[in-house]
Parts: structure tokens; sequence; C-alpha cells
């Protein structure tokens, strides 16, 4: 755990560098924001990308506090869930935070209209992907638990329902992850974004549905 620990303030610290050393040759005033068709529609300061470092410091404030919990009561294997969970999220924002800030960069030799939505899509459903694939490997291994997993009235009410709630949803993550990647490479423009919200909407609902449905069958 002390490894998983370390790995998670490195992260934390890693999305700070990497501002730091974006920030000290980006001009004053950068892109902020873009629109629908990836154009810019707002220039900023180019403190506000801050926000990222901001992020993942809280980010590992609030596990390293759950974990510590978790640790005083005992719950070394929930405890080690949300270590893997609170590593996963931590290097989706470093990887957000490299291609903002990389493509902020590009904006005062001249790149005509910033990023495009493509590149939003792209990189978005990439990390909400990845982010899936190592979530989806550690639900089945989660026991009954008020912090990580598909929690719903029908998965909490025994340990029966639960195991097969998380098998469910832990598999068909991986699936959806998968797909997130895989179309990231051929859907373009702002419908990768619309695709994305779509898989992750079904996906809820299915898991939702399949532990009321496990909760029946057991009842």
């Amino acid at each position: 755990m002390r490894g998983k620990l370390i790995t998670i303030a490195a992260l934390a610290v890693l999305t700070l560098a990497i501002a730091a050393v974006f920030l000290s040759f980006l001009p004053d005033e950068i892109p902020v924001h873009y629109n629908s068709e990836g154009q810019i529609d707002r220039i900023g300061s180019k403190y506000e990308y801050l926000i990222f470092p901001g992020s993942s410091a809280v980010m590992g404030l609030i596990m390293f506090a759950i974990i510590r919990r978790l640790s005083v009561r005992s719950m070394p294997r929930e405890a080690n869930v949300v270590a893997i969970t609170g590593i996963s999220v931590l290097i989706v924002i470093n990887i957000l935070t490299l291609y903002f800030l990389y493509e902020a960069s590009r904006f005062p030799s001249g790149a005509d209209g910033g990023i495009g939505v493509a590149g939003i899509g792209k990189v978005c459903s990439i990390g909400v992907g990845i982010l899936l694939l190592i979530t989806g490997n550690i639900m089945p291994k989660a026991t009954r638990n008020a912090l990580f997993g598909l929690r719903t009235k029908w998965s909490m009410a025994n340990d029966r329902v639960w195991l097969k709630s998380q098998r469910f949803a832990g598999g068909t993550a991986i699936i959806c992850g998968l797909l997130l990647v895989l179309l990231a490479v051929f859907v373009p423009s702002i419908a990768m974004l619309y695709v994305m919200i779509g898989l992750i909407a079904v996906w809820t609902v299915i898991c939702i549905v399949a532990s009321y449905l496990y909760y029946k069958r057991e009842k």
C-alpha cells in the first residue's frame, strides 16, 4: 500500500510539474475555451489551467483520507481498490493536462483555430476508456462497501447479489472501455463525444437493470 500512496503523490506532483513547465514559457493570455466546432471562443489567463494540478491535489488528498480511514478499519482490500482507482483517475488527469496545455502552446505560433472537437473527443474517449478498463478489472475484487463499485439498493442487499453485480459491471466496463478506445481511432469530429456519452449512459442503465434482476432472482 505504501507504494501506491507514493504513486498517488507522485502523479499529483507530476500534474503540477507539467503545468509549471508550460506556464513558464506560455504568454499571459492563451486560448482557454473552444466552441462546438473546435474554434477558439475565449482568450484568458494562462493560470486558468492551474485547475488541472488543483484537481490532482484535491483528488490525492481525498484518496489519502479514504485509504487512511479504511486502513484504520482494517479493510486492506477496499483500501487497495480505492488506491488503484485514484491512480487511474490521476493518470487520466495528467494526460488531459499535457494535451490541453500542448494545444494551447500552439496558438502563439499561429495555429489556426486551436484544437478541434475531433481532438477533444478522441482524447477524452481514450482517457475514459482507459479508466473503464482499469475499473472493470478491479470491480469484481471489491467486497460490499459504501465507497466503490456498482452501488444500487439491490446490489447492496447481500453479498451474493453484490458479487454478481460487480462481475457483470466489471466485465461490461472492460467491453465499454475497449469500444471507446477503438472508436476514438475511427470516429471523427464531435461525433466521438456523443458516442462516448451514449455508450456510458447505456452501460450505466444496463448495469442498474442487471443488479435488479440479480436481486429478484436471489429473492
